[in-house]
Formats: structure tokens, C-alpha cells, sequence
């Protein structure tokens, strides 16, 4: 068997194997999002309210829902007249 043979022959069979661990490595990245205490995100699913991701970890469906704004939950003080 040649170079070119072996090369062709291990790509075959692995390129399926390598395609599935890229898409499972990408969804993971853009599923997960980690929300700052100060702040809360709005998720839309195809441009309508899904959720309302509270602080910490929180889990999205990748390539569905997006984050379309961040909102801070901060009090802030207004100054006494």
C-alpha cells in the first residue's frame, strides 16, 4: 500500500467519527452561558420570549435560541435633594 492509499483510507472511515465530535465540542461552547449575578439575559427561540436566564450556569439550544439582550438587575441609588 502506498502513502497516498493509507492516507485516503484513514480519513474515510475517521471523517464521519471527527465531524460528530466537532459538532458535539460546538454545540456544547455555544449552548452553555454563564450569566454575571448582576444581570439577567432575555433568550428568544425564532424571535419570540423563551426564557429569562437567572445568574450562574444556564443551558440554551444551540443554533435555535440566542440572547438577545442583557439586563442589569443592579440597584442603583439616586442622590438625596
Amino acid at each position: 500500500m502506498s502513502i497516498e492509499q493509507l492516507i485516503s483510507q484513514f480519513l474515510g472511515a475517521n471523517i464521519i467519527l471527527l465531524l460528530v465530535a466537532v459538532f458535539i465540542i460546538l454545540s456544547v461552547l455555544l449552548g452553555v452561558r454563564i450569566v454575571p449575578q448582576s444581570q439577567k439575559f432575555v433568550v428568544e427561540r425564532f424571535g419570540r420570549l423563551q426564557a429569562v436566564l437567572g445568574p450562574g450556569i444556564n443551558f440554551i439550544v444551540p443554533f435555535i435560541d440566542r440572547v438577545r439582550h442583557k439586563v442589569s438587575i443592579l440597584e442603583r441609588q439616586l442622590p438625596n435633594a
